[in-house]
This record gives structure tokens, C-alpha cells and sequence, in this order.
């Protein structure tokens, strides 16, 4: 069975263990759901995991308090989904957003905003690549950008931690909107390689930063991992088969 919403694809296949897959633009989320008793109707009970199968690198640790998750992916768009308890996938539009828009722009030190719209325009690896164009006139990718930063470009430090800064406030603001007390996974090759190279303190600075002391505390318990796994989606289905 599939479920489209705006630029989202559940599929759910309803066996012992149930693959689901959240579809944004280019970037798709695994969750694994498994059922205590796959036998009985009455004790749906099911409980939310990645699998061992899947590689998580933590950039922040954190001590889990309940069992809501959230995904993101920054890609070609920005793809975004809650898991709560277990029992429901909520896939967003996060990325078609407009709200923070204008402020994130203020860490790309970039003053006209005019042709910056959505959320997904300011953080995404198209946003990278934008970004880096106007500050330079030079149209390169997001992947070409990141081999920059690493080489010591001036433009393409200023750009990537431009990004650094608004994904963690991003992050920040959509982890209390949720409570994801369970962690805040991020997925796709683009943040697999930026992770590895950006400033990971100044990351955790910004998603700590401007709250006040109660929710500052609730965050600093929320742990942050990249599922460092290539092609990741097509674990639920790896999943499903061996089920089987």
C-alpha cells in the first residue's frame, strides 16, 4: 500500500517486521517497525528501531526520553519525517516552509533574500550550490562546493558554514516542535560527507544556542547521528525479504 503526500511516499508492508520508507525529492528515510505479536491484532505494540545493519555515526550524544524520532535530509530539496511511538509516520512538507527563510540567510551573511522562498532553498545541496554562486558568480555542485571547503576556500568555508549554522537551527527548532526525544537522525550522501568535515562544535553551539534554560536542557538530551549507510531505503526492503 502506498500513501502520497505532496512530495511523499509511504509504503508499508504489514508482515512480522514492517518495512516503511518516507520518499522526499531524493532522499528516502528506513524505519523498521517489528511487531511483539504478529499473531494477534489486538496487541499492535509495535516499537521503532534502526537496525544493526545500519551504520550510525553520532556527532552528538544523548540520553533518549521517549520514543519519538525525526529524520532529515538535506539533498536536492529538504526531506523530512517523524516517527512517534512506533505507531505512525508523519512525513512533512518542512522543506516548502518559508518561515525561518529570511533569518537563515543571515548566515550566509547574504542581504537579499528576494529570491530565496522555502526552507529547502537555504538549506539543502542546492542551496549549497545557489549560494555559492552568488557569492562567487562561479556554478558549480553542492559535492564540488564541499571539495572546496575542504581544500581552505575562503567562499566555500563562509558557504558551508553557513549551512552548518542553519541545518542546526533548523534542526533545533523542528526537534522541540516534535520532542524528538528518541534522536535526530540525518540521511543522504551529502551530509555523509559533509559530517566529516564540518566544524561539529560550532554545529552543537547553534542547536543549543537562544533557547531558554528548560528546552535548552530537553535538546541536550536528544542525541544527533547520521545514518552513514549508502542506498539505506533499500534496507526496508532487504528486510521484508528476509522476513520472509
Amino acid at each position: 500500500m502506498y500513501i502520497r503526500r505532496g512530495n511523499f511516499f509511504l509504503s508499508f508492508s504489514f508482515l512480522m517486521f514492517f518495512p516503511l520508507h518516507v520518499y522526499s525529492n531524493r532522499t528516502c528515510f528506513p524505519l523498521f517497525f517489528s511487531s511483539p505479536s504478529s499473531s494477534s491484532s489486538d496487541s499492535v505494540s509495535s516499537s521503532v528501531f534502526l537496525p544493526t545493519s545500519i551504520k550510525i555515526k553520532f556527532i552528538k550524544e544523548g540520553k533518549p526520553f521517549n520514543n519519538t524520532t525525526f529524520f532529515i535530509g538535506p539533498g536536492t530539496g529538504l526531506g523530512a519525517a517523524v516517527s512517534v511511538e512506533g505507531r505512525a509516520v508523519m512525513a512533512t512538507e518542512v522543506g516548502n516552509t518559508s518561515g525561518l527563510t529570511q533569518q537563515l540567510l543571515n548566515n550566509y551573511n547574504i542581504s537579499d533574500g528576494s529570491s530565496f522562498t522555502a526552507l529547502e532553498s537555504v538549506v539543502s545541496g542546492s542551496a549549497i550550490s545557489k549560494i555559492f554562486s552568488i557569492k562567487t558568480g562561479n556554478n558549480i555542485s553542492s559535492e564540488e562546493v564541499v571539495k572546496l571547503y575542504r581544500d581552505g576556500d575562503i567562499d566555500a568555508i563562509e558557504v558551508i558554514d553557513g549551512f552548518t549554522k542553519s541545518l542546526a537551527e533548523v534542526i533545533s527548532d523542528l526537534a522541540l516542535t516534535f520532542i524528538s526525544g528518541n534522536g535526530i537522525y540525518l540521511a543522504g550522501s551529502l551530509m555523509r560527507t559533509i559530517t566529516e568535515l564540518m566544524d561539529k562544535d560550532l554545529f552543537i553551539k547553534q542547536f543549543l544556542d537562544n533557547k531558554l534554560p528548560q528546552h535548552r536542557k530537553i535538546l541536550e538530551l536528544m542525541p544527533i547521528g547520521i545514518i552513514n549507510r549508502e542506498h539505506a531505503c533499500l534496507l526496508g526492503n532487504l528486510n521484508y525479504f528476509n522476513s520472509k
